[in-house]
This record gives C-alpha cells, structure tokens and sequence, in this order.
C-alpha cells in the first residue's frame, strides 16, 4: 500500500515538474531571441520610417529612454494603438477630473495611438511610448517612472459597471454582455496573481500587485 502511495506520488509530483520545466525552457528560449532581435527592432523601425515618419520619431522612448519632464509615480494606462485609445479615454478623463490631484501616463505603441492621446487628452496626461519587451529597456522605464499603485483604476472600474447594471435595460433592445478588461494584471479566484508573461508584464505585475498571495482554503 504505501509503495502504491510513494508511485502515485512520484507521478504527480512528475506531472508538476514537467509544465514547469518546459514554461523554464520556453523562456529560456524567448530571452536569447531577443538578443538579435534588438538590431531587427530598430532596423524595423527605420524601415517603416520610410514610408510614416511618425515611426522615425522618439525611438529612444520605444527602449526606455523616457524625458525628464514626465511625472514620477503616475498613473499608468497602456493602450497599443488607436482603437483602444478612444475606447480608454472616458475612463481617463473621469479618473482625471475626479482626481486633478493625481498625475496620468498614458503609453501607446503606434504613432495613431500617440496622436489620440495629443488629441483626446491634450495636456491632462503625461504621453510617452511603451518600452519594448527588452529586459533593460523595462527596466530603465520602471526605474524613471515608478508607477502607481492601479487600485485607483480598479475602484473607477467597479463603479462604472454598478452604474451601467443600474441602468434599465431599452424594451426592445438586443442581449448583451459587458465586457471589462481591467488591466494586465490578472488575478485568479482566490484573488492571487496569474504568473505573468514577457518582462513588461511581469514587471508591472510585480511592481503593481507586490508578492504572490496563496488561493484562499
């Protein structure tokens, strides 16, 4: 019976190990693409210089090289391009006018994400590309920026989806489902972190949420 026990166990305990070992080797893998990917980031984007200049423009931020003048400890809004730009943007400027006190960044990848921000926000939010996920270009923006705590969005968020549950529903209109993507940082039922992917993701999850809390008995 118990040599029964010790095989069950040595299975599971083989079945834990192997997910971990080959998640161990795919990011093993995934850092030394990234060696010679850096040159082909940049030659990348001068090719697409070419033909929008926008792409020529403040490559240094796209590997953490932010300006001086951008606020230490904002509050961090990512959005990659122009679609989810103008899908953020009531969001942030309700945060902005409920907290006029506090600073906003808003990161794009694209020069179409960067001008809706110039456009929408104007001035009320700090503007600057997201870095790419190098190690160090993470790094080096984490280091210079120092982003707040998101509970604030979180808290935003809650209120805003009790305001539109509140609402009543049209007579005649078509079920539907309201979706929320809060943010990068995932959390499990139990309330702890997802493990999260690439260097930026990580970053911000451990910079955001602190340690890893264990599920809930």
């Amino acid at each position: 019976m118990a040599r029964n026990c010790l095989l069950l166990d040595g299975a599971r305990l083989d079945a834990a190990i192997r997910p971990a070992q080959a998640w161990w080797m795919l990011r093993m893998l995934y850092r030394l693409l990234l060696v010679p990917a850096y040159p082909l980031a940049r030659l990348r984007l001068a090719w697409r210089a070419r033909r929008d200049r926008a792409y020529g423009e403040r490559v240094s931020e796209r590997f953490g090289h932010v300006a001086e003048e951008l606020p230490r400890g904002a509050v961090w809004f990512h959005t990659v391009s122009a679609g989810e730009t103008i899908s953020a943007v009531p969001l942030i400027r309700r945060l902005t006018e409920e907290f006029p006190e506090l600073p906003f960044l808003v990161t794009t990848m694209t020069p179409t994400g960067s001008a809706q921000v110039r456009q929408r926000l104007g001035d009320g939010v700090a503007h600057c590309y997201a870095p790419y996920d190098f190690p160090r270009a993470v790094e080096r923006f984490f280091e210079r920026m120092q982003p707040r705590d998101e509970r604030l969005r979180h808290a935003a968020l809650r209120q805003l989806r009790q305001e539109r549950l509140a609402r009543p529903a049209p007579a005649r209109a078509r079920p539907h489902i309201e979706v929320f993507q809060i943010d990068a940082v995932a959390a499990g039922e139990g309330g702890e972190v997802v493990e999260p992917q690439g260097h930026a993701h990580r970053r911000a999850v451990h910079a955001i949420a602190g340690p890893r809390r264990s599920r809930r008995p």
